[in-house]
């Protein structure tokens, strides 16, 4: 595996085990299902345009 695929997963395990953390301590409710969903939009956003700008130039 590449230093980057390894910086990855490794960034990823740690994203997870921060957010098991906050969602254990949060009561149950709906913004225990809405706010993940937002804030997995906000954090994927940027590499949705990333991914939007290539495949416009590559055309």
């Amino acid at each position: 595996m590449t230093p980057i695929a390894i910086g990855l997963v490794v960034a990823s395990a740690f994203a997870h085990a921060g957010w098991n953390t906050i969602a254990r301590r949060r009561p149950p409710g709906p913004s225990s299902m809405f706010v993940p969903i937002i804030d997995e939009a906000i954090a994927v956003a940027p590499l949705r345009a990333a991914g939007i700008l290539i495949a416009v130039k590559a055309a």
